[in-house]
């Protein structure tokens, strides 16, 4: 960890005990038709057990548009190189059993953070994801739902396809081991069925798991060069749901997004029934520039997916702000990474992935 970071997490634990008091330094930036209330309560339960240099990476919050309770999922990175991510190995290496969910995340981290580990694939990016929302049990919110970045250097798109499908089940196989899932090969047959079935163009943009939930699956997420095809995608993968349903709402975000990606789980008898759109603007990278996202918004108002408060939500909660606190100078980005379409056995609805970075500006004078 170089000198800057190491000032960043020191800056941040002064600043707060946990990463609850973070997010309690920044709720009146916070919108209160996103999240407020019972849902705020429970995260800021949730986030208490956390330290407080949780926010020296992006973190943020999963909310659902249509709903008029303002709460949200909590989201995480994990940097590499840094105290969290110690902390997370040292966590695995001191855990009761070598199978817990502690012990092998924490092996998988330090893989990560070992620069000589040449054995399997590079993992780029971890992410957290703890089901908070409707959930007053804070034991599940201590196996969050992980999902692995799959490294730019070495994106699955190999030329010759076996080769490519081998090196996705490497992966998948990575985040089982990372979760502590042992899947017999019947049970890993449906994945490698349908990898088998991905056009030429499509590859792997990360793998994830909800470790809480059940049944279990896997999720992907598949992109592919012609982003819009997500019609034909579904098809070769032998989804049984309304894809004429999927066309047509994704079709009216043709000209105001960049791309799309297709979210999908598979379990043991196949793709489930419920899969995702996304929708990202240029880079896949979060703005806090709000005009770039309003057509979609307002696309997903007049299709009653979002309720015009959380429209107004959001519009307010994309911006800067300077904050001023006892322990100095900080700048404070609050931004849209992208938004998702659900579409389910009963209908669909929409999300939005709001991220939050924080960036100290004096560091030089600590």
């Amino acid at each position: 960890m170089g000198s800057v970071e190491l000032l960043r997490e020191q800056r941040a634990c002064r600043l707060a005990p946990s990463f609850g008091g973070i997010l309690r330094l920044l709720k009146r930036q916070i919108p209160f038709t996103l999240v407020d209330g019972t849902g705020w309560n429970r995260i800021l339960l949730l986030a208490d057990t956390l330290p407080a240099y949780c926010c020296t990476g992006p973190f943020g919050f999963e909310l659902r548009l249509g709903s008029p309770q303002p709460e949200g999922d909590l989201l995480l990175s994990v940097p590499k190189g840094s105290s969290f991510a110690r902390q997370l190995v040292k966590q695995g290496a001191i855990a009761v059993s070598e199978d817990s969910f502690e012990a092998c995340f924490g092996r998988l981290v330090a893989e990560r953070e070992n620069t000589e580990y040449s054995d399997g694939p590079k993992i780029r990016t971890i992410i957290l994801e703890y089901d908070v929302i409707g959930n007053d049990c804070i034991g599940e919110w201590s196996r969050p739902a992980v999902f692995l970045l799959v490294d730019k250097k070495e994106k699955i798109k190999p030329s010759i396809l076996a080769n490519r499908r081998a090196r996705s089940e490497e992966y998948i196989k990575k985040l089982h081991q990372a979760i502590g899932w042992v899947l017999r090969p019947s049970e890993f047959s449906s994945i490698r069925k349908l990898l088998a079935r991905l056009p030429p163009d499509a590859y792997i943009g990360f793998v994830g798991a909800m470790t809480s939930r059940r049944p279990k699956s896997t999720r992907l997420n598949i992109r592919r060069d012609c982003h819009w095809d997500t019609p034909s995608l579904l098809h070769s993968l032998q989804w049984r749901g309304n894809i004429k349903e999927v066309q047509r709402m994704v079709s009216k975000f043709r000209h105001v997004v960049h791309s799309t990606v297709l979210a999908i789980d598979v379990g043991r008898s196949g793709i489930m029934p419920t899969i995702g759109v996304e929708l990202f603007q240029e880079n896949h990278r979060f703005t806090t520039n709000i005009s770039t996202w309003i057509p979609t918004l307002e696309i997903l108002v007049s299709e009653k997916l979002c309720l015009p408060s959380m429209f107004e939500g959001l519009v307010d909660f994309c911006n800067k702000k300077t904050l001023f606190t006892s322990e100095g100078v900080y700048l404070a980005e609050f931004g849209i990474n992208h938004f998702k379409l659900v579409f389910n056995e009963t209908g669909i609805y929409a999300k939005a992935y709001i991220v939050i970075h924080l960036y100290p500006l004096d560091l030089h004078e600590s």
